[in-house]
Order: C-alpha cells, then structure tokens, then sequence
C-alpha cells in the first residue's frame, strides 16, 4: 500500500490487479491445567484400590 501511495504521488499510474484471498479465521477454545505428578499418582492409586478390576 505505501509504494503504491508513493508511486501516485510521484504521477505515475499503477494499475493493481492483484487480489488477495480473505483471511481464514479460526475460533479456538484452549484451557491448559498444572497437574502435579505425585498428586496424579496418589489419584491413580486411589481409584485403583476402589476400583481394582475396572483397570486392567
């Protein structure tokens, strides 16, 4: 866009044929959790010990 401002003012006559594809937009949902792993395993453990065949 500016060398084509500074072209016109300059009085030479730029014919722009160029056309640009619109931009893609993509909408996203993120949500990111800090989980300790000593905490992750005393959680695996304990639906182990409740639930020790649904594991296997």
């Amino acid at each position: 866009r500016r060398a084509l401002d500074i072209l016109n003012s300059s009085g030479v006559q730029v014919i722009n044929n160029l056309v640009a594809p619109a931009a893609q937009q993509v909408l996203l949902h993120v949500r990111f959790a800090e989980v300790d792993r000593s905490i992750l395993r005393n959680l695996s453990s304990d639906l182990r010990a409740q639930n020790p065949h649904r594991f296997d």
